[in-house]
């Protein structure tokens, strides 16, 4: 192995371990998992390793993640400069759109830059800022991740000479579909887990006819209250509506109060947001989003489910000594006997990572996250999930992280979650305050309505 770990580094928000590392000697040792040991897909390492040589050249990686996510990446980011010599830095940071606009007016972006805003992607692909990626990565990718068609379209982009090209390649995604609740709960109650949306609404009765309220919910994100909602509207119309009705309603060919979107906004207020269905439904559209989801807890039980929040839930949000066993996930079902529908749809987001100026290590980066021990590096470190389907899924020592990874790879298409695809004025604004009018008691066309309008003036 071309051991040069002491060329790694990390800058931004990822002090303490810029310090550890700067002018330090780091040998194969020093990695968190030795190669060649535990369950990892290491002849997926040993194969890139041969294929390729960046010694001497310097690769600037700009992402997101900071924190203890950024540390995670910098312990695989060590992997690929120990097989290829690259000297490779990662700035991880929380201001990400400035700095990616201050780098880009200095004329000094990274070299690659990780976009967890697809539509930001797209508006900077057809300004000339990105490189389309290399065909043969595209061509991987189709046959190696679980729907692959889904991520290759949000990595794709109309780039400056009005093409689309293929720009991004997601690494590290999320799922908003998933219903949270407490086995024991379930159990005390005699509630089985609905496998389709029919069952889930007679489900939903019954807990009513015992005398309990089914959800948990609250509205109130400081800077993004009502996007709970929203999401829970896009996941009712994944499962309600053909995929191509989706798809319309996130590129705007039809209109946002088009009437199966709207009848989307009122199947959350049917299934969920209603004094009936919902705990403490007077606050639901001041409720904090996190706490809220917190009911399935208590004793007795405040309700017995909260919805559509990714996969990040559980780590951000629930009780620390709440362990996977005492909490656990089904997949919001589809409906039955609908073959017009879309199969096992997924909704959620993720990061596409692109070259932002182009070098040989910038294209090799690209491919190295494509590979399953690039994956598998992050998921033995929790909080990770993979579109791979050749990434081992018994490296995770977190066993609901494997199971919510297992679950993504079934996904029949996944799609992003539209607030994070639509221009920020319309999914982080309008659409979320329409969310909380919404609970409070306004009409959903009329408010639907209003959306539009909004998107009409920022075309």
């Amino acid at each position: 192995m071309k051991n040069i770990m002491n060329k790694l580094r990390v800058i931004g928000s990822s002090l303490v371990a810029a310090v550890a590392l700067i002018g330090a000697a780091h040998a194969e040792n020093d990695l968190k998992f030795p190669i060649g040991e535990g369950e990892f897909s290491w002849d997926s390492y040993h194969q890139f390793a041969n294929e390729h040589d960046y010694s001497g050249e310097q690769i600037t990686v700009m992402t997101r993640f900071a924190g203890s996510a950024g540390d995670d990446i910098y312990e695989t980011m060590k992997y690929f400069a120990e097989a290829t010599g690259a000297d490779i830095r990662h700035n991880g940071t929380q201001n990400f759109k400035q700095e990616v606009a201050t780098s880009l007016e200095a004329g000094s972006p990274a070299n690659v830059t990780a976009f967890s805003l697809v539509g930001f992607l797209a508006d900077l692909a057809k300004r000339g800022h990105m490189t389309p990626i290399d065909d043969d990565v595209k061509s991987y990718i189709q046959n190696t991740y679980a729907a692959p068609d889904s991520w290759i379209k949000y990595g794709t982009a109309e780039g400056p000479d009005g093409k689309d090209h293929f720009y991004g390649v997601v690494f590290q995604t999320y799922i908003n579909s998933l219903i949270y609740y407490v086995p024991e709960n379930f159990e005390d109650a005699g509630y089985e887990v609905p496998k389709t949306m029919e069952e889930l609404d007679s489900l939903i009765d019954q807990i009513v006819d015992d005398g309990g309220k089914p959800w948990c919910d609250g509205l109130f994100a400081e800077g993004s209250t009502g996007f709970t909602a929203q999401t829970f509207m896009a996941e009712y119309l994944l499962r309600t509506e053909p995929i191509e009705v989706y798809d319309m309603y996130d590129s705007n060919e039809i209109p946002v109060d088009d009437p199966r979107v709207v009848a989307a906004l009122e199947g959350y207020g049917k299934m969920v947001a209603n004094d009936r269905n919902v705990a403490d439904f007077a606050n639901l559209g001041r409720a904090d989003w996190a706490k809220a989801r917190q009911g399935i807890f208590t004793s007795p039980p405040k309700c017995y489910m909260t919805a559509t929040i990714g996969s990040y839930l559980p780590g951000c949000c629930f009780p620390d000594d709440k362990k996977y066993g005492e909490w656990d996930f089904f997949y919001m079902p589809t409906k039955a006997n609908r073959p017009d529908l879309p199969k096992k749809p997924m909704g959620g987001g993720g990061h596409f990572f692109t070259i932002t100026n182009d070098s040989p290590a910038a294209r090799g980066f690209i491919k190295w996250l494509t590979t399953p021990i690039a994956s598998e590096l992050w998921m033995a470190q929790g909080g990770f999930l993979t579109a791979n389907k050749y990434a081992n899924n018994d490296v995770y020592k977190d066993k609901a992280m494997a199971a919510m990874n297992a679950l993504m790879g079934e996904a029949d298409p996944w799609r992003y979650n539209v607030g994070e695809t639509m221009p920020a004025a319309v999914g982080g604004g309008a659409l979320n305050k329409a969310m909380v009018d919404y609970v409070n008691g306004e009409d959903a066309a009329t408010l639907l309505r209003g959306v539009q309008e909004v998107w009409d003036k920022n075309k």
